[in-house]
């Protein structure tokens, strides 16, 4: 199974402090939402926005696909349990036992 993303589009840097520790926060909000500024972590400082580039991508163009399986699809497995798999050495017709 997988599933996929092409975009195109324009970068833009963002060099308005505000809207750049804004969308560096909109991020936290989004991917780690049970956090809190200033309790769980102490919010972005302008020294640390100077070092920091952040943009802003126009989106002209995207397209996307996807293929799914059924869930007894022959040789399918999830990917947390990966199956062991050994790889022999390569011996390339040479004879290591002489």
């Amino acid at each position: 199974e997988y599933r996929g993303v092409a975009v195109f589009g324009e970068l833009h840097i963002i060099d308005d402090e505000n809207e750049a520790a804004n969308a560096l926060q909109l991020l936290l909000d989004k991917y780690f939402p049970h956090l809190q500024p200033g309790k769980d972590y102490r919010p972005v400082v302008a020294e640390e926005l100077k070092r920091t580039t952040v943009y802003r991508l126009e989106i002209r163009e995207w397209s996307g696909k996807q293929k799914q399986v059924e869930a007894d699809f022959p040789g399918a497995f999830r990917y947390e349990s990966l199956p062991e798999m050994i790889a022999e050495p390569a011996t390339n017709g040479a004879n290591h036992d002489v």
